[in-house]
């Protein structure tokens, strides 16, 4: 059995998540799939532009409940064996890991994907899942069909991310959004499909595409990664009908869940964020009726602090540009 055998049938055998799988390895330049105290770790290589020191990130690591201490200093000796002028490694968890060491630098800037979402039960009967939906949504989505919405659903081809891209385009250039590459779309929608690991859906209303999701799906679960709507979408109403279509979509496929991929930071009672800039569409997925849920919080293993701290320095003022551009993208 050869490594990416071994480590493909470990993934399906954990169920672990689309960004730990080896179709999302081809995805990410400098991927590296190593098989760490038995658990698939898809090991991302990166360079701090500052000074070039090299860094790893593992994104959407492990699963809920995973012992992390024996995986974790593995993982630390492979890759310092392998890169002996390593920084840090950066962890997003999937889930809650156990057993963290006290020595671990908990992340205080934004991550990479958002730490809170919303999971739809797909285990349910359609009418309960209807039911869930805010009375708003209901009503939303009975006038998205009576007002002619067409949904189309493609699980490959160029003309699904031809469409994907276009709508993109426009989504970005009508709202506060900052959009990937179209580059980068096509090539994540064609090692996706290739593998029967997403799904791409467009509404369209009198033939004009109004919206479009790609949706991602392994091992049970489906995630909505990218996608959007239009401002014609938005202001006819048609996003809630849109959306649920798209993710009634992942239940005629036979998988468990559904997660709308991010919205705002929640407190004990469920309330959402005001001030947290995913409130808005946060507000919108939430109305669907699913669980809000959170992952553990993401965090470093250090092995170079000053190194490190050059590290956090240049990923702030990267952050802070991308916050600017999109207050400047707002007021023009």
């Amino acid at each position: 059995m050869n490594q990416q055998t071994e480590y493909l049938e470990a993934w399906k055998k954990l169920r672990m998540h689309v960004l730990q799988s080896p179709a999302w390895a081809k995805i990410k330049p400098n991927s590296q799939m190593y098989i760490i105290e038995g658990i698939p770790t898809l090991v991302q290589l990166n360079r701090n532009p500052i000074n070039r020191c090299p860094y790893a990130q593992v994104l959407k690591a492990g699963y809920d409940g995973m012992p992390a201490d024996k995986w974790l200093d593995s993982l630390g000796e492979k890759l310092k064996a392998d890169f002996p002028k390593l920084s840090h490694i950066y962890i997003e968890p999937n889930g809650h890991l156990t057993k963290l060491p006290k020595s671990v630098c908990y992340w205080g800037l934004k991550p990479i994907n958002a730490r809170y979402t919303v999971v739809n039960d797909l285990q349910k009967d359609q009418e309960s899942i209807f039911a869930a939906c805010s009375k708003s949504h209901r009503q939303n989505i009975r006038k998205a069909e009576q007002a002619g919405l067409i949904v189309e659903t493609y699980d490959s081809g160029d003309l699904a991310v031809d469409r994907f891209c276009a709508v993109m385009n426009a989504v970005s250039t009508s709202k506060n959004y900052i959009k990937f590459e179209l580059d980068y779309y096509r090539k994540v929608w064609r090692e996706l499909s290739e593998n029967q690991m997403a799904y791409i859906s467009v509404g369209s209303l009198n033939s004009e595409d109004i919206g479009a999701y790609m949706v991602a799906y392994a091992n049970g679960a489906a995630y909505q990664f990218y996608g959007g709507r239009t401002q014609k979408g938005r202001d006819l109403k048609l996003a809630q009908g849109f959306a649920y279509q798209t993710f009634m979509h992942a239940k005629k496929l036979g998988l468990g869940k559904y997660d709308m991929w991010g919205i705002a930071q929640f407190d004990q009672s469920g309330q959402l964020d005001p001030n947290d800039e995913l409130y808005g569409i946060g507000q919108f997925k939430v109305a669907f009726g699913g669980e809000k849920q959170s992952s553990g919080q993401s965090f470093s293993v250090v092995y170079n602090r000053f190194n490190y701290h050059v590290f956090v320095v240049s990923k702030s003022l990267q952050q802070r540009v991308i916050s600017l551009r999109k207050k400047l993208f707002i007021n023009h």
